[in-house]
């Protein structure tokens, strides 16, 4: 079985990303969740209503990965074909396409372009767009930004924002961007095997598989012409008289000592921030940084749990 012990009640308003290696179950888990397939086992109730029936499917929107666009069609009329295609009667294709032009944010002269000329991100709002036909209870996104540089992603992020802004709808999403999951996602869900390994927020999920700040400190000496001696000697010296010695030295790199400590040390971090900024003429670190753990430590650290464990 591909997925298996999968039990979990999504509700509207949520966006729920599903997170896992190459093989954990997502693509199976939304083959399901359209009615491409049906589970030997158990049992999935969309609105109320048995999925894989023609009522639930009612329910589903689905923006698949791969953009499934005819080049030579414009937004308008792919919206056109699909609001047929949902049962709308001409009089209320044009009011509907309308909207959901207006929605996307894809108005003006792109909405009478050729999809072949959108640009990557116009494309996914297309696609997007498309799932959004008939204003469907769930939306599913199968890896939403997937190959998007970093500019085109948040539009996309925005819009699954407002998607769920109006709290009538849910979206459930896959993606190996583990940005993408913290920036959008109210619940997270990493899969391993096909069976749930974790459900949580995303700052929970930080702090439960990675429960540690990052500290990183500028050395003068390097910068002053110090070797690395010297630097290594003052970097050891800020971990031994950080309060209650709560930081590890992890890495010294050019004039920069990289340090871990505990989320949960005997001290909140906000004394280590009062601590650095009270020495940093004493020890010569004129710059320094907190951060969490992210969503990224996380996840490696339950990838790596789980490819470890016996099968």
């Amino acid at each position: 079985e591909v997925v298996n012990e999968v039990s979990l009640d999504v509700e509207a308003g949520e966006v729920v990303g599903f997170l896992g290696t190459n093989g954990a179950g997502k693509t199976t888990l939304f083959k399901l969740l359209c009615g491409f397939d049906t589970p030997s086992s158990g049992a999935i109730s969309i609105c109320g209503n048995n999925g894989g029936t023609s009522r639930a499917r009612m329910h589903v929107g689905y923006c698949s990965q791969q953009d499934a666009l005819w080049d030579s069609l414009s937004t308008r009329e792919h919206l056109m074909i699909y609001a047929g295609l949902r049962g709308f009667n001409d009089g209320q294709v044009m009011v509907v396409v309308d909207r959901l032009i207006a929605h996307v944010g894809l108005g003006g002269k792109v909405a009478d372009r050729p999809s072949a000329e959108l640009s990557e991100g116009n494309r996914r709002k297309l696609s997007m767009a498309i799932a959004l036909v008939g204003s469907p209870s769930v939306i599913l996104l199968d890896e939403p930004t997937a190959g998007m540089d970093p500019t085109s992603q948040r539009p996309i992020w925005e819009l699954i924002g407002k998607i769920t802004a109006t709290k009538d709808r849910a979206v459930i999403l896959t993606s190996h961007n583990m940005n993408e999951a913290e920036a959008v996602c109210s619940r997270v869900v990493f899969l391993s095997r096909g069976k749930v390994q974790c459900v949580g927020t995303p700052n929970d999920i930080s702090a439960w598989y990675s429960p540690q700040c990052h500290v990183c400190v500028e050395c003068r000496f390097a910068i002053d012409g110090g070797g690395g001696e010297e630097v290594r000697e003052l970097a050891s010296k800020v971990a031994y008289e950080s309060p209650n010695s709560c930081l590890r030295l992890v890495e010294i790199h050019s004039s920069i000592a990289r340090y871990k400590t505990a989320v949960d040390a005997m001290l909140p971090i906000s004394i280590l921030w009062t601590w650095l900024s009270a020495n940093k003429e004493r020890y010569r670190c004129p710059q320094y940084a907190v951060t969490r753990s992210s969503l990224s430590h996380a996840f490696n650290a339950m990838a790596g749990q789980c490819s470890s464990a016996p099968v």
